[in-house]
């Protein structure tokens, strides 16, 4: 698979990965927009800074990225959540050996593939949390963002589906130019399944992210 993409399409693709991050919890009580967008700003920002401080550093030695990705990013992601979201129908028919196979390689294929493009947050200018028309006190919140960068690029506005799970806020899909990622990837996955079958999905996944 070629994994090649233009500046402002890997730009894109970078960030939503970033916080790429998706999870389906069970929610638990009512809370409020801010709290929700409170908890991803100190996400957002907390990485964001970091790429900016050490961004030298990254750029040398992609294995820290990787690292930074796993430490930050993806201990908080429920991969099975997000793997139960881009199969679709197909998780409930697929053994667990395989659902186990499917989320550890979309994970580590995810990492490589645009664990790069996360550096062009380097260029963040500033980020902005716009509010919503209303707010509610709701245990699902959708928070709005908006990157700025420097040099007059196109901003990158990003919606974040979240639920409040055991104290504390997940992501559990991204709305980028008004199209979910989740659906997304399932749409593509489903037409690979149904070509070819789960196995080799997972086949071609694990290699895709050996030879990054």
């Amino acid at each position: 698979m070629n994994y090649y993409c233009d500046f402002d399409a890997c730009r894109k693709q970078g960030v939503v990965f970033f916080l790429l991050l998706v999870l389906l919890m069970q929610p638990v009580g009512a809370q409020s927009y801010a709290d929700a967008r409170d908890f991803l700003s100190v996400l957002i920002d907390d990485v964001v800074s970091e790429i900016k401080i050490n961004d030298a550093v990254y750029r040398e030695d992609t294995e820290k990225l990787y690292d930074l990705i796993d430490e930050r990013i993806v201990s908080s992601v429920d991969m099975e959540l997000f793997g139960k979201l881009t199969l679709g129908g197909h998780w409930n028919s697929a053994s667990e050996t395989q659902r186990l196979m499917f989320t550890n390689a979309l994970r580590r294929t995810m990492v490589r593939s645009y664990g790069k493009s996360l550096l062009l947050l380097s260029n963040v200018e500033k980020i902005d949390y716009p509010l919503p028309d209303t707010t509610k006190q709701t245990r699902y919140q959708i928070v709005r963002t908006m990157l700025f960068f420097v040099g007059g690029q196109a901003p990158v506005s990003i919606n974040y589906a979240m639920l409040f799970k055991e104290d504390r806020w997940v992501v559990f899909d991204l709305i980028v130019d008004g199209l979910s990622v989740g659906k997304q990837f399932r749409q593509n996955f489903d037409i690979e399944i149904k070509d070819k079958g789960l196995d080799a999905l997972i086949t071609r996944l694990a290699g895709d992210a050996a030879s990054l």
